[in-house]
């Protein structure tokens, strides 16, 4: 519906979204199928290019881990909905701000693709096997 009013409003050749399913709101698969449903059919019908962003974050608003097997189900299933590229959020560990601007040493999520010191996670090594898997 949101794909819909914003491409029949605008002459965009591509549509982006992003879907998480491992959230604690616990996203019904259901759900899931029907926003990647709704994308294709709008980037089809637009002839837009699409891309989907993909789950790499844990903590916070998602679960507290991911496995490669979550990693690999959010890049097949996107690319069996005519993904023409995969973006991921987050790539690293938000860092904090006080309104003065200075640093506050809370981090938004557990672990992204890179961790809070921004060395690789276990997830950029998921992220990294599905990859190449699928090239």
């Amino acid at each position: 519906i949101y794909g819909e009013t914003i491409m029949s409003k605008f002459d965009n050749p591509y549509i982006c979204v992003d879907v998480y399913p491992f959230s604690n709101s616990k996203m019904p698969e259901q759900m899931i199928i029907y926003n990647y449903n709704e994308i294709a059919k709008c980037a089809k019908k637009y002839g837009a290019e699409t891309s989907f962003i993909l789950q790499s974050s844990t903590g916070n608003e998602f679960l507290p881990e991911l496995t490669e097997a979550d990693m690999r189900l959010q890049a097949y299933l996107a690319i069996a909905f005519g993904a023409d590229n995969l973006q991921y959020y987050c790539y690293s560990v938000p860092t904090h701000y006080s309104a003065d601007g200075s640093v506050v040493e809370s981090y938004l999520y557990n672990h992204c693709i890179l961790n809070q010191d921004r060395t690789p996670s276990v997830i950029y090594n998921y992220v990294k096997e599905v990859n190449k898997k699928r090239i």
